[in-house]
C-alpha cells in the first residue's frame, strides 16, 4: 500500500477535527440542548463534508456527505475493505463482459494492464482510508461537543464496557442519536415557531430571493418538531408579501408583475417548489430596477398601530374623565377590550376617592370639633385663638379649641407626642403604649 494511502485516514481525521471544533454552542443549566441547536450542529457538520475531497471523487459531486445516509456507496465502505492489482483486473474484466453481451459486441475492458490496475489499486486504498477518516473525526467531534452520554448509545457496545468497530455504527444513527437526546420543547413552544413562521415578514431592504431563502431556513426549523411547511403554505406566504409590498410607495416596481402573477395563479391555486421559482424569476425584473434603501425593514402594520393610538389616547381620556355620559360616548368607539378597561380603572379610582373622603370625615380630630363649634374659620381671624407655641414652631394652622398647656409643642406637656413634633422638637419619641391612660 502507498503512502498516501497509509496516511490518509489519520491526516484526514486530524484536519477535520480541527475544522469541527469551530462549531460549538452553550448548554443550559442542566447541560442539555434544545433541538434547534442540534440541527444546526449537524448541518455545519454536513457543510464541513460537502468540502472535503475525494480520491476519485463522489457520486453527486458533493464530497462526503453521501457519508451522513445510510445505504450510499460511501457508507457502505469499511476499514477492512482493500484493493489490489488482481482486484482491479478482475472488476473491469466483468464489467467489460457484461457491457459486451449487452451490446453483442467485444468491448474491451478500460483497464487491461498491471501497472494501471496496480495505480488504480492506490487509488481505491486512498479513497477508503480518507472515508474512514472522516468518520472517525464526526465521532470524535459528536462526543466532544454532546458528551458521552449521548453518544455512547452508538459508539459504544451494549454493555458500555468497549468501543465498537468503526465498522459497526453509520453516522446516519449518530446524527440521530444526537437529534433524539436534544431537550425536547414544549407544545406552547412549538406552536410559537410555527406562528413565527406563518406570519413571517420580509425585510424588503434585501432582494426577494434572499428573503425566500431565510423564510425556508425559519421553515426548516420545524422539521425538527414533526412539522413540515409545505410549497403551498410557503407560496402564499410569498404572495401575500409582494401584495402588501406593492401597495406602497416604495414597492410600485412590484404592481406590473403582480397583475401578471394574479392572472397566471388564481386565489385556488396550489403551490408547488415549480410555481415557486415562476414567481421569484416573475419578480426578479422588479427586484433588480428598485431603490432598496427606500424599503423598511418590514411592512407597516397600519391597522395594528391606528388601534393602538386610538386606544392610548382613550385611555389617557378616560383617567382624567369624570363625567359618565362624556366617559361612554369617547368608549364606544374603542374596541370593547379597551372600554372595558377603562371602565374599569374609573370605577376603582371612584371607589378609592369615596373610601378616602368616607375616611377622612369619620375621623374624630382636633379640626372636627373646632369646625363644629364654630364652623370653618380662616387663618389669622382671631388672635386669642392662636397658641404661641404652635407660633413658635411656625406652625399653621393652629389647634381650636384645645388649651395650650395640652400643645403638643409645650415644652411642659408631659403626655404623648406625635413623631414628627419630636422631630421637630428635636426630642426623643416615646411610643404611645408607654404613656398611662391619664396621661
Amino acid at each position: 500500500m502507498a503512502d498516501a494511502a497509509v496516511t490518509a485516514r489519520h491526516t484526514t481525521r486530524q484536519m477535520l477535527l480541527e475544522n469541527f471544533g469551530k462549531y460549538k454552542f452553550a448548554t443550559n443549566d442542566s447541560k442539555l440542548y434544545n433541538v434547534e441547536k442540534a440541527i444546526s450542529w449537524i448541518q455545519q457538520i454536513e457543510r464541513e463534508l460537502k468540502e472535503v475531497f475525494i480520491p476519485g471523487g463522489s457520486p453527486n459531486n458533493d464530497g462526503a456527505l453521501q457519508l451522513c445516509t445510510a445505504g450510499t456507496s460511501l457508507a457502505k465502505i469499511k476499514s477492512t475493505d482493500m484493493a489490489t492489482a488482481k482486484i482491479v483486473l478482475d472488476h473491469y474484466k466483468r464489467k467489460a463482459d457484461d457491457e459486451s453481451k449487452r451490446e453483442g459486441k467485444t468491448i474491451e475492458p478500460e483497464i487491461a494492464s498491471r501497472a494501471d490496475a496496480h495505480e488504480e489499486a492506490e487509488r481505491l486504498n486512498t479513497r477508503y482510508q480518507t472515508i474512514i477518516g472522516i468518520k472517525e473525526a464526526i465521532g470524535h467531534a459528536a462526543t466532544d461537543t454532546f458528551g458521552t452520554n449521548i453518544t455512547d448509545s452508538v459508539l459504544r457496545t451494549a454493555d458500555g464496557t468497549d468501543f465498537k468497530s468503526i465498522n459497526d455504527w453509520t453516522v446516519e444513527q449518530l446524527f440521530e442519536a444526537i437529534r433524539q437526546g436534544a431537550d425536547r420543547p414544549t407544545t406552547n413552544e412549538v406552536h410559537h415557531q410555527l406562528n413565527v413562521t406563518i406570519n413571517y415578514t420580509f425585510n424588503f431592504q434585501q432582494k426577494i430571493q434572499t428573503n425566500y431563502d431565510a423564510l425556508l431556513a425559519t421553515a426548516g426549523k420545524l422539521k425538527a418538531v414533526g412539522i413540515i411547511i409545505p410549497a403551498s403554505i410557503r407560496g402564499h406566504i410569498l404572495l401575500h408579501q409582494l401584495e402588501q409590498a406593492q401597495r406602497e410607495e416604495w414597492g410600485r416596481d412590484f404592481r406590473s408583475c403582480m397583475q401578471n402573477l394574479r392572472k397566471s395563479y388564481p386565489y385556488t391555486h396550489v403551490h408547488d417548489d415549480a410555481s415557486i421559482c415562476a414567481i421569484l424569476h416573475e419578480v426578479a425584473g422588479a427586484d433588480a430596477v428598485r431603490n432598496l434603501s427606500e424599503a423598511p425593514t418590514s411592512l407597516p402594520e397600519r391597522a395594528h398601530a391606528v388601534n393602538s393610538l386610538v386606544s392610548s389616547i382613550l385611555r389617557s381620556a378616560a383617567e382624567y374623565e369624570t363625567d359618565d355620559d362624556t366617559v361612554t360616548e369617547q368608549a364606544s368607539v374603542v374596541p370593547p377590550a379597551s372600554v372595558s378597561s377603562a371602565e374599569t380603572r374609573r370605577s376603582r379610582r371612584r371607589t378609592t376617592t369615596k373610601s378616602r373622603n368616607t375616611r377622612s370625615s369619620s375621623k374624630g380630630g382636633r379640626n372636627n370639633r373646632s369646625r363644629s363649634k364654630g364652623g370653618r374659620r380662616d387663618r389669622g381671624d382671631s388672635d386669642e385663638l392662636k397658641c404661641k407655641h404652635c407660633k413658635k414652631a411656625n406652625r399653621e394652622p393652629t389647634h381650636f379649641g384645645i388649651p395650650e398647656d395640652e400643645c403638643f409643642f409645650n415644652p411642659k406637656h408631659k403626655g404623648w407626642k406625635p413623631e414628627w413634633v419630636c422631630e421637630k422638637m428635636d426630642i426623643e419619641y416615646v411610643a404611645k403604649s408607654k404613656f398611662k391612660k391619664d396621661e
